[in-house]
């Protein structure tokens, strides 16, 4: 009977393993950020950022054509792991282009909500989340999720730590991290 000794040694340890394994995909997730389950947040688009409010975001790449700024007062972290905040775009011939965008860490995928126009927002009619790239248009969202609003395994931090590194400016070590796609 040495095969059932083997099977009744080995039983707990398959059915350790089982919730060892099941324990960490629960930690994985955070509840309502990713999966079939996930629903936006409703959006309410915050105040225009007023003039000297915006905090410069160090995006660290040579030969950009903008500079980009972000307004500590809109940076929001939603119960939906969305984190929401205002930046403002600005050429070196002066021109601004201002929007309110959101981030979701954990798929690395970004949205706008609304544009800047006169001093205020226009809301955008429909708007789909986009994966996030180093290079091209989006190029400044993967910096401002890789440096300052996301953590390296894709949760949100919480948004005063943002602010914080926000108001830091450069990142030590951005380029550097781990643990990003």
């Amino acid at each position: 009977m040495p095969g059932r000794w083997i099977e009744a040694q080995a039983f707990p340890l398959v059915v350790l393993t089982v919730l060892l394994v099941a324990g960490c995909s629960i930690l994985q997730e955070e509840p309502g950020e990713q999966g079939e389950n996930w629903v936006e947040e409703r959006v309410t688009l915050p105040r225009y950022p007023a003039p000297g409010s915006l905090v410069a975001a160090d995006i660290g790449r040579p030969g950009d054509p903008y500079r980009y700024f972000v307004d500590p007062a809109s940076l929001s972290v939603g119960r939906d792991g969305v984190t929401r905040y205002t930046v403002a775009l600005v050429s070196k011939g002066g021109g601004r282009n201002v929007f309110y965008e959101g981030i979701r860490c954990q798929t690395q995928s970004a949205k706008r909500y609304a544009y800047g126009v006169e001093e205020g927002f226009q809301g955008m009619e429909s708007s789909d989340w986009e994966i996030i790239r180093q290079d091209g248009g989006s190029a400044y969202q993967y910096i401002l999720a890789r440096g300052y609003l996301c953590q390296p395994r894709g949760f949100p931090f919480e948004a005063a730590t943002a602010r914080d590194r926000l108001a830091r400016g450069t990142v030590p070590g951005l380029r550097e991290q781990e643990g990003f796609r």
